[in-house]
């Protein structure tokens, strides 16, 4: 079961490499990490995949290596004759997204182009570089998901921590959405009211984010939950 289970270690990566490529080269631990499995696994197919997505971001643009690392993807399910589930799926979503805001997104081309373009938007100087905070929240959230799902359940606080998080997908997004609304609440007291409009837009971001993945598990146990009446 556990080999099973580390073989969605290569497309989740490579999904969520599309999702940082406007941070290049902070993907590139993602795509690292998907070549290391795959070439632990003796999977060179998959390695020579990892490796080109993060070659044609840095020789073409993070928008070509973003689309090579949704087709790796796409053929990893393909060859292995099934779908993608659970977190891969909110991946999927996420990671197309995230390619058309990178297509989009003037001269966010890696991170110090990000960054410069989210000070930008955080200052109020430019109005182009908005899909920037979207895409911060996208991709938080994305690596939030990505990670408290695969949380191991223990005994004792941590452990009861841990299976929350695991089960319900939104608590991290709803979580920064209450921090940022604080923020702003104490910002707009001190009569910082630039800041902290832009604390609160962002928070209602990760407020959507919240809302979207703890409808979605919602869902999801609702139709799991049918399918084991079904049964019995």
């Amino acid at each position: 079961m556990g080999e099973a289970e580390g073989v969605d270690d290569v497309p989740v990566h490579l999904l969520l490499t599309a999702v940082l490529a406007p941070m290049f080269p902070v993907s590139v631990i993602t795509a690292g990490y998907a070549a290391y499995v795959s070439w632990r696994r003796r999977d060179y197919v998959f390695l020579v995949g990892s490796v080109a997505c993060v070659v044609l971001a840095a020789v073409r643009n993070v928008f070509v290596g973003a689309v090579a690392a949704v087709v790796v993807s796409t053929l990893y399910y393909v060859v292995g004759r099934r779908l993608p589930r659970g977190v891969e799926g909110v991946l999927w979503v996420a990671a197309g997204l995230s390619l058309a805001s990178t297509y989009f997104m003037m001269g966010a081309w890696g991170l110090p182009e990000y960054v410069a373009g989210f000070r930008a938007w955080w200052s109020g100087s430019t109005s182009s570089s908005s899909l920037i905070p979207a895409h911060f929240v996208l991709a938080f959230t994305s690596l939030s998901v990505t990670y408290t799902s695969g949380l191991k359940v223990r005994g004792g606080r941590w452990g009861a921590v841990a299976d929350y998080l695991r089960e319900n997908p939104g608590a991290v997004p709803v979580i920064a959405f209450m921090a940022l609304l604080l923020t702003a609440a104490a910002w707009l007291a001190m009569g910082l009211e630039g800041v902290a409009n832009k604390a609160a837009e962002l928070a209602y971001y990760f407020l959507v984010a919240g809302v979207a993945l703890q409808l979605y598990a919602a869902l999801k146990e609702g139709g799991e939950g049918s399918g084991d009446g079904g049964e019995g």
